[in-house]
């Protein structure tokens, strides 16, 4: 008998791109990123590897980044990287506060 197994790449779905909340206030960024094996998660912030530290920053079993008690420091682009054995992928995401004059000092 032979095993057969299924592999496909990764894909990050679709959605929306820029995320707002009030300050003070937890923020969930999801990252629907699918394959077979299952891909492994990371996020970017300010050019490194986000410390998930289920602290201040937590990662779901869904993948999704929650950002507690958000502040204009967290305020920028958080890159979501999926990869498996076979491929990669990666979507940016922008964290906002409502109100906020510094939005347009986005990090990346």
């Amino acid at each position: 008998m032979t095993n057969l197994f299924l592999t496909e790449g990764v894909l990050i779905g679709d959605g929306p791109v820029e995320f707002t909340g009030a300050r003070g206030s937890d923020i969930r960024i999801p990252c629907n990123a699918v394959g077979t094996p299952a891909p492994d998660v990371l996020w970017i912030y300010g050019g490194g590897v986000l410390a998930i530290d289920g602290i201040k920053y937590d990662q779901g079993v869904d993948n999704s980044l929650t950002v507690r008690e958000v502040t204009p420091n967290d305020v920028g682009d958080y890159v979501c990287i999926a990869q498996n054995v076979i491929s990669s992928a990666s979507k940016t995401l922008t964290l906002k506060i409502k109100g906020d004059m510094c939005n347009s000092c986005v990090r990346s």
